[in-house]
């Protein structure tokens, strides 16, 4: 009995080094893929779940194309071999919204911030910008813009509209996440 708490001990003494001390068994962490530096906790929050959502399709159902037969599988008649119908429609309703999630954020989301930092660049280059000195404060200068005139305003209410496209598509996916994450299980 005493050898066998003895390998207890020893084993558990080996998964506390492991998860704490192994990079790929750290599971308690959430590598966000941001930059380092000072973020928002509502990036952080955004980044950490699409994360979680990464790791669950690539890591945890062999991406998305395992993880759209796996769901097409679930939807086929006869695959009640799985558990209950409606536990199976619920697992597949589920596993459907987290590839459209995961694809919002790998292909329809990143298109969208290079767009509007492309507008971004476009609308404050250095070329608008002037320096003049500030009429309360003569030490001090301020930084003027230009009035956009003729296709600038068109590029600048499309920033603008895309600006809001991106908040508004963040704060959707990210509800949407939080609705399925139950069933982000294998």
């Amino acid at each position: 009995m005493r050898t066998y708490y003895f390998f207890r001990r020893l084993h558990r003494a080996r998964m506390w080094l492991t998860y704490r001390l192994v990079k790929r068994h750290r599971y308690h962490l959430v590598d966000t893929g941001l930059a380092p530096g000072y973020y928002d906790c509502d990036i952080l929050m955004l980044h950490a779940c699409m994360a979680l959502l990464k790791r669950y399709v690539v890591d945890e159902c062999g991406g998305l194309e395992r993880l759209e037969r796996w769901t097409n599988d679930l939807a086929q008649p006869g695959s009640e071999g799985h558990g209950p119908r409606d536990a199976v429609d619920g697992q597949a309703a589920g596993q459907n919204e987290a590839a459209t999630i995961y694809r919002w954020w790998t292909i329809e989301y990143p298109r969208d911030q290079e767009r509007r930092d492309a507008l971004v660049h476009m609308l404050y280059s250095r070329d608008r910008m002037k320096f003049v000195p500030s009429a309360d404060h003569p030490g001090l200068h301020q930084i003027l813009f230009e009035e956009f005139k003729g296709d600038e305003a068109a590029l600048y209410n499309e920033m603008r509209r895309l600006e809001r496209k991106i908040e508004d598509d963040e704060q959707a996916m990210l509800h949407r996440l939080i609705e399925i994450r139950g069933g982000l299980w294998t």
